[in-house]
């Protein structure tokens, strides 16, 4: 449409999933409601709208640059993080980098985390469009 004149304007702000390569079509008829596949010119375009839940809700906290996030439900385990995450020290009331941006949250320290009771991780309030890519992915790629 823009090559047309048309303005293009994004309505909400785009998220950029980074995703392993993958068979598009195979993937999109397991995963979603419709698909619609078309030739343009030489090549074969498809579209699929995949159903996600609503996005996680992440809460405000006493510190303003840091947003609350459940870690049993938001985050999961074996999954590469898209933001630094963070785990709060109640004893010195600070927080802690505990994963940096980039790094795997494997399993076993996931599991390790809820074996200790923590319920909340935290993120910097400026990575929340990252969080929300990376929730988009987990459940676009869950098994």
């Amino acid at each position: 449409m823009k090559t047309f004149g048309e303005p293009i304007r994004n309505v909400t702000p785009i998220l950029e999933i980074p995703c392993p390569e993958l068979n598009f079509l195979a993937w999109a008829n397991k995963r979603a409601d419709y698909v619609i596949t078309s030739q343009h010119k030489n090549e074969t375009v498809s579209f699929a709208f995949v159903p996600l839940q609503a996005l996680p809700e992440a809460l405000p906290t006493s510190a303003e640059s840091v947003l609350a996030v459940s870690l049993q439900n938001d985050v999961s385990g074996d999954s590469v993080l898209l933001f630094d995450l963070f785990i709060y020290m109640e004893k010195n009331n600070k927080y802690l980098k505990y994963l940096k941006k980039g790094t795997i949250l494997s399993q076993a320290t996931y599991d390790q985390l809820l074996k200790f009771g923590v319920q909340k991780v935290y993120i910097n309030k400026d990575d929340l469009e990252k969080f929300y890519a990376y929730c988009a992915r987990n459940k676009l790629f869950a098994a």
